[in-house]
């Protein structure tokens, strides 16, 4: 899929999929899309009712277009996964999330079983998408080989409390610790033509302040949204992750100065404000307006 047809999520909130009053009131709050998680939040004992939870909401939401439906999955390699997807393949779901994952291979097992399931359901072959945590050196370091090890692939989530665990930190207020591994998954992704990454939350919820610091540094390193585990959260991601009023006067500015420079037959133009326009400026306008349509 060509990146500029990709849907952009500015905020991913996430609700556990075994409580009824969140499962029933995670949509209503703004945000692109919701991931209803069978994986952390559930407890062990609890994740067969919070399955049968799942296809209750999602049957029930069938004519609902937003926001997006993600499903956060269970780790390979506890032996889940087939239970875990017989709920989450559904023609509502946007995308199923996968983590903790220890190699391609495993990426090619959920992908073949989706694809069993999506025909087995008459849903469209290639539906349903993926969305992968990077938590591990392993998956960092094999980054470019690992997104195409699926057609599925959409973005992937960089950072984090198990990322910075598994290189043998605690994840900070900054997340410093994550920095290369943010940047260059920005870079991969692009390359590999999937949307650009979503960024991890802080863990303090009531200190919006530093939420709004963190998915701000993360939008400048080229992140398209962030996961929110707050409803307060939500508004700030959706806020920080839109294109501003001045970049849209901007960018319309810069088309049509662009747009005189062409009619004149030139291949560059300094405005009357001194900058200088050239058809890179012109392509990060025309992402901007494609962001506003």
């Amino acid at each position: 899929m060509p990146r500029q047809t990709l849907p952009q999520i500015r905020s991913l909130f996430f609700t556990p999929a075994n409580d009824r009053r969140k499962m029933e009131r995670v949509f209503d709050f703004g945000a692109d899309a919701v991931n209803l998680d069978l994986e952390d939040a559930v407890l062990i004992s609890e994740k067969p009712a919070a399955r049968a939870l799942l296809r209750e909401t999602l049957d029930r939401r069938t004519a609902s277009t937003k926001p997006r439906i993600v499903v956060r999955i269970n780790a390979p390699s506890l032996g889940l996964v087939d239970a875990d997807l017989d709920a989450a393949v559904h023609p509502r779901v946007f995308a199923v999330q996968i983590t903790k994952v220890q190699s391609p291979d495993e990426v090619r097992m959920v992908d073949e079983r989706i694809s069993r399931l999506e025909a087995a359901r008459g849903i469209p072959a290639g539906t349903i998408k993926l969305i992968s945590s990077i938590d591990s050196p392993f998956l960092v370091l094999n980054l470019a080989d690992y997104v195409r090890s699926s057609k599925r692939f959409y973005c992937v989530i960089i950072g984090g409390a198990d990322y910075a665990v598994s290189i043998g930190l605690r994840a900070s207020s900054s997340q410093i610790e994550s920095l290369w591994a943010r940047s260059y998954g920005v870079l991969v992704c692009r390359d590999a033509g999937l949307a650009p990454p979503l960024h991890p939350c802080n863990f303090n919820l009531d200190n919006v302040e530093e939420y709004e610091a963190l998915i701000t540094s993360g939008k400048q390193l080229g992140f398209q949204g962030a996961i929110a585990l707050h409803p307060k959260q939500v508004a700030i991601a959706q806020r920080v992750f839109s294109p501003t009023d001045a970049e849209i006067v901007q960018a319309r500015e810069l088309m049509r100065e662009f747009q005189a420079m062409q009619a004149k037959g030139a291949g560059t133009l300094k405005t009357a404000s001194g900058e200088f326009i050239d058809y890179a400026i012109v392509a990060w306008a025309e992402e901007i307006l494609a962001r506003v349509e």
